[in-house]
């Protein structure tokens, strides 16, 4: 094979990998959405208390009570828990599923922002941690943010404004402290990162 065709078939290879690359990111970003329930299903309240072997949340999102999350758990024979987060509409005594979330990883933690239109969860892999965000008001719910790393994150609301901002500790050698700290903040519509900066001084930023 001469130098130039070499050369081509290198250029072939590696577009190859950037669309295989590109492929697998982007199924990735859309698995971690939620599908919805098409037609939603209709339960009662203690058929969904029954449907599960562990019950890891369960939150009402709004004081009328109108929208049910929660977290369970599905041993599955073989193979990895099934861990599913599902969206609930209350219909008087009648719940349609609306939307639901299936991972294999371990459910750490949820708790709704202050304004209860967003649920912020952690989930666990083993060796890894990750922060879903969920839009869980209004006709669509949908995954808002979701970034990870070899610890959980921390919340800490440094602007004072009543809305925490996400601090993901990043990590070069495992088993040491972290190194860099990536600030995540809520504009209003989006999650956009602040900055990235030393650990040491994640606790000084400001907008």
């Amino acid at each position: 094979m001469s130098w130039k065709g070499a050369k081509n078939r290198r250029f072939l290879l590696l577009a190859l990998a950037i669309t295989f690359s590109l492929t697998v990111a982007a199924q990735a970003q859309e698995s971690d959405q939620p599908k919805a329930v098409s037609p939603p299903t209709k339960h009662s309240l203690k058929e969904i208390l029954a449907d599960y072997d562990k019950l890891l949340m369960f939150m009402y999102v709004d004081v009328n009570r109108t929208v049910l999350v929660t977290v369970t758990e599905k041993i599955q024979k073989g193979d990895l828990p099934m861990r599913r987060l599902s969206i609930y509409k209350a219909h008087g005594k009648v719940f349609e599923k609306q939307y639901e979330y299936t991972t294999v990883d371990f459910f750490v933690s949820g708790h709704l922002t202050m304004d209860r239109s967003r649920l912020i969860t952690t989930w666990g892999s083993g060796s890894a941690y990750s922060t879903k965000i969920f839009l869980v008001v209004g006709p669509i719910m949908k995954t808002l943010l979701n970034v990870g790393w070899k610890r959980e994150p921390e919340f800490v609301d440094l602007t004072g404004d009543g809305e925490p901002e996400i601090i993901i500790p990043v990590i070069s050698i495992p088993g040491k402290n972290p190194d860099w700290a990536e600030v995540y903040s809520w504009d209003g519509q989006v999650y956009v990162k602040v900055k990235k900066i030393p650990w040491s001084q994640r606790l000084e930023i400001t907008r």
